[in-house]
């Protein structure tokens, strides 16, 4: 036996190599002095601080592996927030012993606990005690892990995470420990945990292992389109002669258009993430008012909801990915249009859809109110303070911006060849397009687009020297909506320590918009496939 009292621990903390600022990795090794075998537990993990990640949370993650990237985007938004599913009521919300204090703290992820010698005698739970009772974890902080092994039960993993006070969050395949002993799920006991989605609906039909392992997926395929012809219709007649089809199948039995498939997925459900539009359209005449409310399917969700987690995961695919989000599509618009119409729900206004805007107030749909305040703000300090740096100029002699303090930081999103040889007229150009934009934002009706800033600013007196010499709206935009994300939430936050209290700020609806500095940035006209500064020179 193994006396517990005498196991000695010893943690390894370091910062990650490629976002040390975010990431550290956290290791635990537990020896027995006097034992010559080594080591006999460990174990290992990360330690997030999301409050340094800004807008990438996913991004930073997705980089470090696959189970931390499935991590983040089962239960956080980009920003290390957790999403509203998991905290509000509702089916996929589980026990709802969890909350938003998923926002607070750290989150310390553990990977791996393997005991490597003297198992069942309450090594692996020793591990665990004594990360919950280190310097690393603190009463604001959450401990999470995905149990799942390829040398043991995952129910048996499952029950050993358990037994430890964690408890999952939501429906998903994660679960969650506080630290802080007055937290809601130290009162769910262990039996009255509820089970993932997954393990609800396992993702593979009883299909011998041999034939699996010989025909791959092929065969889970043609085994669910055997038993579920409508829905296997459904996904591949995108096509107006799939009324007929389904209008057969109601003919020889009505229940037909309600049975799911052994994902527990029904005809519409389908018919609805398969963008069918004229299946969907049928399904609805025929009647399946009911299963437009149906969550019992792997996802927990109604048909409007895998919709709506459809658009945001590809939402979130696309930033983290490609950097950027052109929007959602008119199809999935026009989905979400019939789904709400036929479940008498409130429609969205037609700004609202396209780019996500939720207080119905974006201009375009994408700038949001508190937007164009933070952006107005940042240009009307630029209009008033740059041309006090003019002052700094010899008239007839260029300077080398990149070595004077002027322009409050601006003159670095100017390229390279336009800093070190910079005249007092291309300045002067330069600082009068901030007023241009400013002029443009002030008008809460307009909506900011490159080509009306550029016309503007062509007329502007000075700006005839600025854009001869190669000067660009975009340099100043550029400038604006960076510097404006700096100081966001997302950044050190000196906006709303300067604006947060403003009644004039305070007043306007709040946005889910209201911090898509990059979704404005794109809609401004600043391509994302080009390099924008700042450019610092050595």
């Amino acid at each position: 036996m193994v006396n517990l009292s005498e196991l000695v621990v010893d943690f390894e903390v370091n910062p990650h190599d490629e976002c040390p600022e975010v990431l550290q990795t956290i290791s635990m090794e537990v020896v027995q002095p006097g034992n010559s075998g080594g080591r006999i537990a460990s174990l290992d993990g990360f330690i997030i601080s999301r409050g340094r990640c800004g807008d990438g949370f996913h991004s930073i993650l997705d980089e470090e592996s696959d189970e931390l990237h499935r991590f983040s985007v089962a239960l956080f938004d980009k920003y290390g927030k957790v999403k509203s599913h998991i905290v509000s009521e509702g089916f996929r919300s589980g026990t709802r012993c969890w909350g938003r204090e998923l926002n607070v703290g750290k989150i310390i992820y553990v990977v791996d606990v393997t005991v490597h010698k003297d198992r069942r005698q309450g090594i692996g739970s020793f591990v665990l005690q004594k990360l919950f009772e280190s310097e690393y974890v603190q009463d604001e902080d959450i401990v999470i892990s995905w149990p799942v092994s390829r040398d043991a039960s995952n129910d048996i993993l499952v029950a050993f995470f358990r037994k430890n006070g964690f408890r999952r969050i939501g429906r998903t395949n994660f679960l969650g420990y506080s630290p802080n002993p007055n937290h809601p799920s130290h009162r769910i006991l262990p039996g009255n945990d509820v089970e993932s989605l997954e393990d609800k609906f396992p993702e593979s039909p009883s299909i011998p292992s041999n034939e699996l392992i010989a025909r791959g997926l092929d065969v889970i395929n043609e085994e669910r389109w055997k038993k579920y012809p409508l829905h296997y219709a459904i996904v591949n007649k995108d096509m107006p002669d799939i009324t007929t089809v389904i209008q057969s199948f109601y003919d020889k039995d009505p229940a037909s258009i309600h049975v799911p498939d052994d994902r527990g997925f029904l005809p519409v459900f389908v018919a609805a993430r398969a963008q069918n539009v004229h299946a969907l359209n049928k399904l609805i005449e025929l009647g399946v008012a009911e299963d437009l409310n149906n969550t019992n399917n792997a996802e927990g969700v109604t048909p409007l909801e895998s919709v709506l987690d459809s658009m945001q995961s590809t939402r979130e695919f696309c930033e983290a990915m490609l950097g950027t989000w052109p929007g959602n599509s008119e199809k999935d618009i026009k989905i979400v249009r019939i789904l709400k119409t036929a479940m008498e729900l409130p429609e969205d206004s037609d700004g609202q859809l396209p780019f996500g805007c939720t207080c119905g107030q974006c201009s375009g749909g994408w700038l949001s109110p508190r937007m164009r305040f933070a952006l107005q703000v940042q240009a009307a300090f630029y209009m008033d303070t740059l041309p006090m740096d003019l002052s700094s100029f010899t008239r007839g002699e260029a300077l080398d911006a990149s070595e004077e303090m002027i322009g409050c930081g601006t003159t670095a999103y100017l390229p390279p060849a336009l800093q070190r040889n910079m005249f007092k007229s291309f300045y002067r150009g330069f600082t009068t397009i901030f007023e241009v934009i400013y002029k443009i934002l002030k008008n809460d009706s307009q909506i900011p687009k490159l080509q009306d800033i550029e016309r503007d600013a062509v007329f502007e007196w000075g700006t005839s020297f600025y854009f001869s010499k190669g000067g660009r709206v975009e340099y100043a935009l550029d400038a604006v909506t960076a510097i404006a994300k700096e100081q966001s939430n997302l950044g050190d936050g000196t906006f709303y320590e300067t604006f947060g209290g403003d009644e004039g700020f305070v007043r306007l609806p709040e946005c889910v918009n209201d911090e898509e500095f990059e979704m404005v940035r794109v809609m401004l006209g600043l391509d994302p496939r080009k390099c924008w500064g700042p450019f610092y020179l050595d």
